[in-house]
């Protein structure tokens, strides 16, 4: 569990320094999952989650997404979810900074978004995970949700991702 959860911050975290995609196929990887995002912070502080995801496949198993809120990024790209249909089950906000406690994540409900990844082709979700960061009250206010996306964001993440090399070795699919 922890390796997968690993595989995908490395993947979050060099998939903002790339500027390729990768190729179909290669390394087991056969679908994208794409998930809008926007992060607003009018704080001097960083964000204060991570938000981890449980998926489950129609046959029962559940796979495990996460990432950190980023301003400076419209969307969060997944490549280790094999083809298949998921929906959003639960949401943990976890801490961004790890506390003494044993468990420093809540678990949440979320909006049970379902989804299919078919082979060759990344999927974009026409809702976005957006969290809000204020003062508010003298203290720190988050708030994170699922919003629809307006379509004119998601040719915006298309248009960005016909820049990248191996673009057209994929279909694009935009999911309900």
């Amino acid at each position: 569990m922890k390796y997968f959860v690993l595989i995908n911050f490395l993947f979050i975290f060099f998939t903002g320094c790339t500027s390729k995609l990768p190729i179909p196929g290669s390394d087991n990887i056969e679908s994208i999952l794409i998930i809008p995002h926007k992060a607003t912070n009018k704080t001097k502080n960083p964000f204060g989650f991570k938000y981890i995801f449980t998926l489950k496949t129609e046959d029962g198993m559940e796979k495990i997404i996460e990432f950190y809120p980023r301003t400076n990024k419209q969307y969060f790209m997944f490549d280790s979810l094999s083809p298949g249909t998921y929906k959003f089950e639960t949401r943990q906000d976890c801490l961004a900074v790890r506390g003494k406690t044993r468990s420093n994540c809540r678990l949440r409900k979320t909006k049970p978004i379902k989804f299919t990844l078919s082979s060759n082709s990344i999927t974009i979700l026409k809702n976005r995970f957006r969290v809000r960061q204020r003062w508010e009250n003298n203290m720190n206010s988050i708030s994170a949700n699922f919003t629809s996306v307006k379509k004119i964001k998601i040719q915006q993440i298309i248009k960005e991702l016909k820049t990248l090399e191996n673009y057209e070795k994929w279909t694009v699919v935009e999911f309900d």
